[in-house]
């Protein structure tokens, strides 16, 4: 399982951005993005 970690402090413009990016990746490939503790795993 792949592991992210960021050491800046994070702004919510920037969090919404990146959430939207990922839901529409995940979707895009049949998946689903389930916040920011969900794992990324290859099916």
């Amino acid at each position: 399982m792949a592991s992210f970690i960021s050491t800046d402090a994070p702004q919510q413009w920037h969090m919404t951005e990146i959430t939207c990016q990922l839901t529409d990746l995940a979707e895009k490939h049949g998946g689903s993005f389930d916040g920011w503790g969900a794992p990324v795993v290859q099916a």
